[in-house]
């Protein structure tokens, strides 16, 4: 049923939606929050042009996944249906994979996705994927523990033969847009640079943060160096020069009170409140299977510091051994993992067709989706 000539696989990020076709090795399009405007990122065949998308389009998806307006989430899947995978579709009314964060969208509002997808998207048949069991799959697992850490979330999720342990995920309300907030703080407090619309400087807080950054394996060291190794950005006629700033800004991913947040959990206390809560048989399977998704952990050491962290966070008597698996591609794992779903035979055991919809009603939402 669901392996049709084209399925549109499309991932709903609080800050980008994902697009493109099931079976493909990425997405087509990107349409990127950005600011207060929304950009096209094309990535097809890899040639990655930004530019800014005319109208009156609103980027509906807001922190940790949950949906702010469904007209504008209507209007957004109408465009990318219409514009961003018209080239690819064999028709417009085609199958669609919708890869969404399951735990932070209430029961409800799964129904509203699915009712849209039905009425004013004319799709016949429909699939709704969590996105870190998405992350899972495409590296080819349905066992392990992910740890997702996005633009505004970051969770901690561990799943058993494609379940989700839901009792035992964990999340934050924390992510990339924290740090580049807090490199627009370091740039102003620490560098004494004027932060205002006329230097243009707060646009490229993101950049800095992506490209100068990076985790430190020992950050009290680093606090005390003097020959930090600077980097260098450039913004129009003003240089913005990086010393302790390029690791004091990713260091609160394992350092929360650097930003005043002793309560908040770092992201290895979260991987660990996971792991200490899991029944033994199937702590073993996630041990071995962690895995990274989400621009966060492309942080250059992220994964060498989170496994430091998590080995001398644990109790003599007893270690656990940590194996964490950085996919290349994990900024796109889950719209990758749904297009490798896309594919499968038994992805039909979890879509939902418009005549069962009509016949059944809401529930079958509920009892057909990942």
């Amino acid at each position: 049923m669901f392996q049709h000539p084209s399925t549109a696989v499309i991932d709903f990020g609080s800050s980008s939606i994902k697009s493109g076709i099931g079976g493909d090795d990425l997405p087509a399009s990107i349409i990127a929050k950005k600011s207060t405007k929304i950009q096209r990122i094309r990535s097809k065949f890899l040639s990655l042009n930004l530019e800014d998308i005319d109208g009156d389009l609103k980027f509906p998806i807001e922190r940790g996944g949950q949906i702010s307006n469904f007209n504008d989430l209507e209007a957004m899947l109408q465009f990318i249906i219409s514009n961003e995978l018209k080239d690819y579709l064999v028709e417009l009314t085609s199958p669609i994979m919708i890869v969404y964060n399951s735990v932070t969208t209430v029961k409800r509002n799964r129904v509203k996705i699915a009712e849209m997808l039905f009425e004013k998207l004319q799709s016949p048949i429909i699939c709704l994927v969590d996105r870190s069991l998405s992350s899972l799959l495409a590296i080819g697992r349905t066992t392990g523990l992910v740890l997702k850490s996005g633009d505004g979330l970051t969770q901690s999720a561990p799943f058993c033969d494609g379940q989700l342990i839901s009792q035992y995920c964990y999340k934050l309300e924390f992510g990339g847009r924290d740090l580049t907030e807090y490199m627009g703080k370091l740039i102003h407090d620490d560098l004494g640079f004027t932060i205002d619309k006329a230097s243009g400087i707060e646009h490229h807080f993101k950049e800095i943060k992506e490209k100068l950054c990076e985790i430190s394996m020992d950050y009290p060291l680093e606090n005390q160096r003097i020959d930090i190794c600077k980097k260098v950005y450039q913004v129009g006629d003003q240089t913005i020069t990086l010393g302790l700033e390029q690791f004091k800004c990713p260091e609160i991913l394992f350092r929360p009170s650097l930003i005043n947040k002793p309560e908040q959990p770092s992201i290895h206390e979260l991987i660990l409140k996971s792991v200490n809560n899991l029944e033994p048989i199937f702590k073993r399977d996630c041990l071995d299977n962690m895995i990274l998704s989400g621009g966060n952990t492309l942080i250059p050491n992220f994964s060498e510091r989170l496994v430091q962290e998590l080995n001398s966070s644990q109790s003599s008597d007893y270690k656990y051994k940590f194996r964490v698996i950085s996919p290349p591609e994990r900024e796109y794992s889950s719209w990758i993992g749904g297009s490798i779903l896309s594919c499968l035979h038994h992805v039909d055991n979890i879509s939902i067709k418009k005549s069962e919809f009509e016949e059944i009603g809401e529930s079958i939402v509920h009892r057909k989706h990942l």
